[in-house]
């Protein structure tokens, strides 16, 4: 009898400790991972709460950039990423409305970057087709376009739709949201729910 008691309290004493907060995941806020010098480990996923592998592409200046990029920067707290062709008519008219967002939330976190990955010809894109995608007639776009030649973003959603949008959660690089359509209200209801107040 004593020994049943005394294995009631502890685990008693146990259960009121409460669970250990290791300090990763979380929904935003102050909570998630905090050491970014390192790219988290895989394994790697294409689908929503995976995580994303570290995929790298080329700036308009033709120099490298890579989620890793985005990740080690500590201010950055959700990136928006979305897979776009010079010929695709939505594609096109998301341009400014990303610009948008991206001005609204990028001071408390938000990046956003576009993947070209087909010219106007159905080609693949290259660095004069991110450049003119970047430099769009009503404004110069804030955020990253970057080269998609090889359409590593196409792994991602059905390419038969585009574009495609992708929420990932910085602070341990899960993909939260991928979309095959820019429906705003979602969108910001994604974004938002991950970035501090």
């Amino acid at each position: 009898m004593r020994r049943l008691l005394f294995f009631i309290v502890v685990a008693a004493v146990i259960g009121a400790c409460g669970p250990i907060d290791d300090g990763v995941g979380g929904t935003g806020g102050d909570g998630g991972q905090s050491d970014r010098s390192q790219y988290p480990t895989g394994p790697y996923g294409v689908k929503e709460r995976s995580v994303i592998d570290n995929l790298s592409f080329a700036d308009v200046e033709g120099a490298p950039i890579s989620l890793n990029d985005i990740f080690s920067n500590e201010k950055n707290r959700v990136l928006l990423i979305s897979a776009a062709a010079e010929w695709c008519a939505p594609c096109i008219e998301e341009k400014q409305k990303l610009a948008a967002l991206y001005n609204e939330f990028h001071g408390r976190g938000l990046e956003v970057m576009v993947g070209i990955f087909q010219n106007a010809k159905s080609q693949p894109a290259t660095l004069e087709t991110i450049r003119a995608w970047r430099n769009d007639p009503k404004g110069v776009l804030p955020y990253h376009v970057v080269l998609d030649d090889q359409f590593k973003l196409g792994n991602y959603y059905n390419t038969d739709l585009f574009p495609m949008n992708m929420v990932v959660n910085l602070d341990d690089m899960k993909i939260v949201k991928i979309m095959t359509s820019f429906d705003e209200p979602t969108i910001r209801a994604v974004i938002q729910g991950y970035l501090p107040k």
